[in-house]
């Protein structure tokens, strides 16, 4: 069964209008406000916390951009060597520290195309999610 992140991907793949981008993004939001682990794929950093450093792609504005996989399956289907879970929140926390990154994009594999979603609309989405819990 496919999640809703995937199923919005998805939808963004057979067409790229800007209402699928947004659905991808609501889903990313929905992510944001659960603080859901998300499944990543990096190098291993062979520390006490057995951290993986996140993989990701050049951007067009040449950022860097983490890659988050919707489900466990588009990660196998990159064939990545090691996928891990991270928080989203500790992704965004990550990339805010870091002028080189530019956010996140969805599904990552060689020769397809991924929605970006740039680390200003990520920070927006996580600090108004902090509010609606006040």
């Amino acid at each position: 069964m496919s999640t809703p992140l995937q199923k919005a991907f998805e939808a963004w793949q057979r067409s790229e209008t800007d209402e699928n981008y947004r659905n991808v993004v609501n889903e990313v939001h929905t992510l944001i406000r659960q603080d859901a682990m998300v499944f990543i794929n990096g190098l291993p950093m062979y520390d006490k916390e057995n951290r993986v450093d996140p993989m990701g792609i050049n951007g067009p504005d040449g950022l860097f951009y983490m890659i988050v996989f919707a489900e466990e399956q588009q990660l196998k289907k990159g064939k990545f060597d090691h996928p891990a879970k991270a928080g989203i929140r500790d992704l965004i926390k990550a990339m805010w520290m870091n002028r080189q990154c530019g956010g996140i994009c969805i599904n990552y594999a060689p020769g397809e195309k991924v929605p970006l979603i740039p680390k200003k609309t990520l920070v927006r989405m996580w600090s108004g999610s902090l509010e609606e819990k006040q």
